[in-house]
């Protein structure tokens, strides 16, 4: 490994050490994980997974800032979630073992962290407190995204961008 490579395993090793599901793990199951782990940097309007790709990780920004959007057969192109440092996500297309529905790309230099489908899977299957987390996690994930479609539906323009914005610093899901 290059000094480069060093200094990104290690940066990934602190953000896993400080990730919210952490806290619960045995010293082995998170052991597993850092192991398993990679981290990749990726420069702004890159992609890091293409829509319909294999769903065979878990994401984490570690830092920097991508999107998740789609672009219609028409062409219309859509972001579902600007997703900062600190997030961990696609957990869903993971659970379903399906192609991802959405495109992931960097909209600033931004590092990210892929831990294998087969290890977040284990520690499902291993870790009550891990398990816990996520259910609490898609909770306010979908929380979120039912208060999304009533501001839509029934804000002004300016009242759905503040919405927008705000998700960034949501700290239950951020």
């Amino acid at each position: 490994m290059d000094g480069r490579q060093i200094a990104l395993r290690n940066n990934l090793a602190d953000f896993l050490a400080t990730s919210p599901w952490r806290e619960g793990l045995t010293q082995d199951q998170f052991d597993r994980v850092c192991r398993d782990a990679l981290a990749y940097t990726f420069a702004a309007g890159a992609t890091v997974c293409h829509r319909e790709s294999p769903a065979v990780h878990w994401l984490a920004v570690v830092d920097g800032l991508v999107k998740v959007d789609t672009i219609s057969e028409d062409g219309r192109a859509t972001t579902f979630a600007g997703v900062p440092g600190g997030a961990w996500f696609g957990e869903g297309a993971v659970l379903k073992g399906e192609p991802r529905p959405y495109a992931v790309v960097a909209i600033r230099e931004s590092t990210v962290a892929f831990v294998p489908r087969a290890t977040f899977l284990w520690l499902l299957e291993n870790s009550h407190s891990f398990s816990r987390w996520l259910i609490d996690q898609h909770n306010a994930r979908l929380g979120y995204y039912v208060a999304l479609v009533e501001s839509l539906r029934l804000k002004d323009v300016i009242a759905r961008v503040a919405y927008c914005i705000a998700e960034l610093f949501n700290t239950e899901l951020y």
